[in-house]
């Protein structure tokens, strides 16, 4: 009797083991087997966008350090009250050289705000980053799981073929002996072509898969990977609640439209104070010459002022300015409530989805699969005795072969939605 089911075994607490095949060969940067962390912990260190949005944030948080000073206080030199026939400083008292340092001091609470609206806007700049670096996280970790997936798949498929091979043996004896028809053979050849056909796209496929991660990883698509190893399923150790309050403190699209909405505040209050003029003080001294008839001998003069501008076109133009300030503080509000909402609805349903692919696994694991190999070796067993047909035992075959891919196709979904809730989310949750 033909034995060639025990690869296809169950394991441990209901688990499902995938059959025992040949790997690739293979070594590279990562070793024997292509780990998720070591990948996830490569790509945030090689990703050229990302370094790009770094490098913003840093540039913008410098930016911010620079505002709230006041601004660079002015330095003159004239030389003044010349003659007009003689251009000499020794011909009258009030000509002389006139050193002047004007300092522009904006009125309190201007540079306050400043400061304020610039590191709201560095603090945005900075959520961006994290945002984009945890979508990269999501991007890095769908890309290593389709790999996962087609990997099985391949594995799953040379099983099969082998599966076939031993039903096209024993269809060949049935027709040796007389007990089945030469259709069965042939058959059997087909269906193996066939397989032989789906290995091949789905070797293609996987080349595509491993060439998404080397772009990833900032290098040539064609650069060797190593097989995956396997997938170990997070288990979410929080409620749907939980897992909400997380989200309105960590996600940095909430936290991104706070600090946004931060800057528009302090606009507006720096738009308010736009009405009240800012003052300029200056000082000045002037050298000057001995000349005759001067009562104070040729001594210096000293020179203080004191200006500040005319609010003429203020009623006018800081009206305008103030409501459109105001106006982006409505819209920044209605964002962020906007923002809060919809994370709050793609935490629900990533949760609720994660507990239906939790229950599949399950459901494949102790039913399923068990009742598709027992279907398969019960058809099997009735080819071999004339019982059933070869149909039968290809239609039982193939159910196995489907029920085996979507059970990894399900475990691929529910580790694809745990990285989304985290991206969502904002933070580490397993």
């Amino acid at each position: 009797m033909i034995m060639f089911l025990s690869a296809a075994v169950y394991a441990g607490a209901g688990s499902y083991d995938r059959p025992e095949t040949d790997t690739l060969d293979t070594t590279s940067d990562f070793g024997e087997s292509l780990e998720l962390e070591n990948l996830v912990d490569a790509v945030l260190a090689e990703n050229l966008e990302l370094k790009a949005a770094e490098a913003k944030a840093d540039a913008d948080r410098a930016k911010a350090g620079a505002a709230g000073f006041w601004p660079d206080p002015t330095f003159s030199v004239a030389v003044s009250n010349l003659p007009t026939e003689e251009l000499a400083l020794n011909r009258t008292p009030m000509s002389g050289i006139q050193l002047s340092i004007m300092q522009k001091i904006p009125f309190p609470g201007k540079n306050y705000y400043r400061r304020k609206a610039a590191d709201a806007e560095a603090d945005s700049t900075e959520q961006g980053y994290l945002n984009k670096r945890n979508k990269l996280i999501k991007r890095t970790r769908d890309a290593y799981y389709d790999l996962y997936l087609l990997e099985r798949y391949i594995e799953i498929e040379e099983t099969h073929k082998t599966y076939l091979g031993d039903y096209a043996r024993v269809a060949e004896v049935r027709y040796a002996t007389g007990e089945g028809p030469i259709h069965d053979v042939l058959r059997g050849q087909v269906e193996i072509s066939l397989k032989t056909e789906e290995l091949i796209t789905l070797g293609q496929r996987r080349e595509v898969a491993a060439g998404r991660i080397n772009v990833l990883l900032g290098r040539p698509p064609t650069t060797e990977l190593p097989p995956v190893d396997r997938l170990d399923l997070p288990e979410l150790d929080y409620g749907l609640e939980e897992l909400q309050n997380i989200a309105l403190a960590d996600s940095p699209a909430v936290r991104g439209d706070e600090h946004s909405m931060a800057q528009a505040e302090a606009s507006r209050s720096l738009n308010k104070l736009e009405f009240v003029p800012d003052i300029t003080v200056g000082v000045g001294y002037r050298i000057r010459e001995v000349v005759p008839m001067d009562p104070v001998a040729g001594e210096d003069f000293w020179t203080f002022s004191l200006g500040f501008g005319l609010p003429v076109f203020s009623p006018f133009k800081q009206s305008h300015n103030l409501d459109a300030a105001s106006a982006s503080v409505e819209m920044t509000r209605a964002k962020l409530d906007d923002t809060r909402y919809e994370v709050l609805l793609d935490v629900q349903d990533l949760y609720l989805q994660l507990e239906e692919y939790r229950l599949k696994i399950e459901l494949y694991e102790e039913a399923i699969l068990p009742q598709a190999e027992q279907s398969l070796v019960a058809a099997l067993a009735g080819y071999r005795a004339g019982k059933v047909d070869f149909l039968t035992l290809l239609n039982s075959e193939m159910m196995l072969l489907n029920s085996e891919k979507m059970y990894y196709r399900v475990q691929v979904n529910y580790c694809k939605k745990t990285a989304a809730l985290e991206a969502t989310v904002g933070t580490k949750l397993y």
